[in-house]
C-alpha cells in the first residue's frame, strides 16, 4: 500500500488537482493554500475507454487496519479548466 503525504492538522482546506496529456499519463497534486501544489502519489496511466480518456474523481476514507473510521467533507467543488 502506498502511503501518501501527511497534511498538517491545522489545514482548513485542501485543493486537489490532476492533469494529463493526450497519451493518458495523469499527475495528481494537492495544496493547502490553493497556490502552491505538491505531488500526490506517482504518475498514473489512465485507461482509454473507446472515445473517452479521463479519470473519475471521488473522496473517501480508508482504514486497512480496523473495520471502522469516518471522514466528514463539508464542501466539494469540481472545476474543469483546459490549460
Amino acid at each position: 500500500m502506498n502511503v501518501g503525504p501527511v497534511v498538517k492538522n491545522d489545514a482548513t482546506s485542501i485543493w486537489l488537482k490532476t492533469s494529463w496529456n493526450l497519451s493518458g499519463m495523469a499527475n495528481f497534486h494537492f495544496s493547502t493554500d490553493g497556490i502552491k501544489f505538491f505531488p500526490l502519489g506517482h504518475p498514473y496511466q489512465i485507461t482509454n475507454f473507446g472515445n473517452y480518456l479521463g479519470a473519475k474523481i471521488g473522496l473517501f476514507s480508508l482504514n486497512d487496519i480496523n473495520d471502522k473510521g469516518f471522514v466528514d467533507f463539508d464542501w466539494f467543488h469540481y472545476q474543469f479548466t483546459n490549460k
